[in-house]
């Protein structure tokens, strides 16, 4: 049994701005480690910047981090960027729990959600696919 372990490459562009690269599974198992790191970059930072696409697999908690940082940058004005998030494991994860959506959150008013259906073009053509209002 081969076991990735999740690696977070953090690279602090300058005082207003880091930006991580997240390379292995995101799942319960890491991603408190990850919400720690999170947390501390938004509030010493102006903007973060998330690239996603090393990420092997993901779980429900993983997509809920995302979000949740997501919201919280809105709530307190900061900069939010997420990248790469066109893996086909990331995708396939948010169709099966059922965080894709038609619509942005009535609190993006930044339209940054990365969970719109639009954003991947092949979830549009996959039969069975729920999608949320």
């Amino acid at each position: 049994m081969n076991v990735q372990s999740l690696q977070t490459i953090i690279d602090r562009v300058n005082t207003a701005s880091i930006n991580f690269k997240i390379n292995g599974p995101i799942n319960i198992s890491s991603v408190g480690r990850l919400l720690l790191q999170l947390s501390a970059s938004l509030e010493h930072s102006d903007e973060v910047c998330i690239d996603l696409s090393g990420v092997t697999e993901i779980d429900f908690a993983g997509l809920q981090l995302f979000c949740s940082c997501h919201r919280s940058s809105l709530f307190t004005s900061k900069g939010y960027q997420i990248t790469g998030q066109d893996q086909p494991a990331i995708w396939a994860a948010a169709a099966v729990i059922g965080k894709l959506r038609k619509s942005r959150c009535i609190i993006d008013s930044k339209h940054t959600c990365i969970w719109v259906a639009e954003y991947h073009e092949s979830v549009r053509s996959t039969p069975g696919t729920a999608l949320e209002q």
